[in-house]
């Protein structure tokens, strides 16, 4: 099994429409289309899986920015989350800080406050 991310699709994209485009390469086992928890909106990206590896791809090289419905999709081999680097965020005068593992060279400072100000306005 390989599971493939499409991004950049148009928001009316159906499943059976994303099933299609990538059967033409293999068989296709599940397609996933991400909503908005909120308000059940298409995100307009979603997975695919693919039975065989090496069809899927196949089917990344082949279907990556070739259009669908108009717009050229976003393809490549979904990464595990479990394999993304941790993230790790500390507090820092007030505001989060966000660094990952061996982020030794890193600013300790404050970072900047807002006052406020537009742009036209006087600041000090």
């Amino acid at each position: 099994m390989i599971n493939i991310y499409v991004g950049n699709m148009p928001y009316d994209t159906t499943e059976s429409q994303l099933r299609d485009h990538f059967g033409q390469y293999g068989e296709v086992g599940k397609v996933t289309l991400i909503v908005d928890r909120e308000t059940g909106r298409p995100k307009g990206y979603g997975f695919v899986q693919m039975t065989d590896p090496e069809s899927g791809r196949e089917a990344i090289e082949k279907l990556s920015g070739e259009p669908l419905n108009g717009r050229p999709l976003t393809i490549n081999e979904a990464r595990n989350r479990r394999e993304l680097e941790p993230v790790k965020t500390e507090q820092v005068g007030g505001y989060s800080r966000v660094s990952s593992d061996g982020d030794e060279g890193a600013s300790s400072e404050e970072p900047p406050v807002s006052r406020g100000y537009s742009n036209s306005m006087l600041s000090e």
